[in-house]
């Protein structure tokens, strides 16, 4: 894990912005504008001025990271340093750090998983350093801000799953209700991949009664 971070302050310093970062950071901040008029009942096209920016600007992937950080960014950058807020500052380096702690999540809960099915606890934490060592898997950790966080809510959710399968408890099902919505604040579309964790969560009720 040391290693791994070493490895993402490194890409923090030499790497750079990613292509839809300003596209997301105009899409978040057109979204919030649109909140804004029909909160205070003075947005007269709905339909034209919201739902089709929604579909050109942002296409609700990602929001489960780029609102925070659009957030977040803001208080950082308007409030306590009086910079003005844009994409290329603290908005970037949130979305990263995001990115990477996900990174870290997913590998984690692969050994959760692992460990689970196994019963070994050597072998869960191979798995779990294999996935965090693997070039592809931790490259894209420490950039996408998207793609990566959908993987782990999705790990995350079938261990939930598995967990509550084996002994049906209410805080590994209240557990796997914040995955899945987590998973479905990235991606709505990204949902169906948890449908067999459901499927097996209702067998597993059904069956306990």
């Amino acid at each position: 894990i040391l290693i791994a971070c070493a490895f993402f302050l490194h890409s923090v310093q030499q790497g750079g912005i990613i292509w839809d970062e300003r596209a997301d950071f105009a899409g978040v901040k057109n979204q919030l504008k649109f909140a804004g008029k029909v909160l205070s009942g003075t947005a007269s096209k709905v339909y034209e001025d919201g739902f089709r920016s929604i579909r050109s600007d942002y296409e609700f992937y990602g929001i489960g990271t780029s609102f925070p950080a659009f957030k977040a960014s803001r208080f950082i950058d308007s409030f306590l340093s009086g910079q003005p807020h844009t994409f290329d500052k603290t908005f970037s380096l949130i979305l990263h750090f995001i990115a990477f702690v996900c990174g870290l999540g997913a590998s984690w809960y692969v050994g959760k998983l692992v460990f689970l099915a196994t019963g070994q606890r050597a072998t869960s934490m191979f798995a779990s350093v294999a996935l965090l060592v693997t070039p592809f898997c931790i490259g894209y950790s420490f950039f996408d801000y998207k793609d990566v966080p959908v993987a782990a809510g999705l790990i995350a959710a079938v261990y939930y799953a598995a967990l509550f399968i084996e002994e049906p408890r209410p805080r590994s099902s209240a557990f796997f209700c914040a995955a899945l919505l987590f998973l479905g604040a990235q991606k709505i579309a990204a949902l169906p991949l948890a449908l067999p964790a459901c499927v097996g969560i209702g067998l597993a009720v059904i069956k306990h009664g």
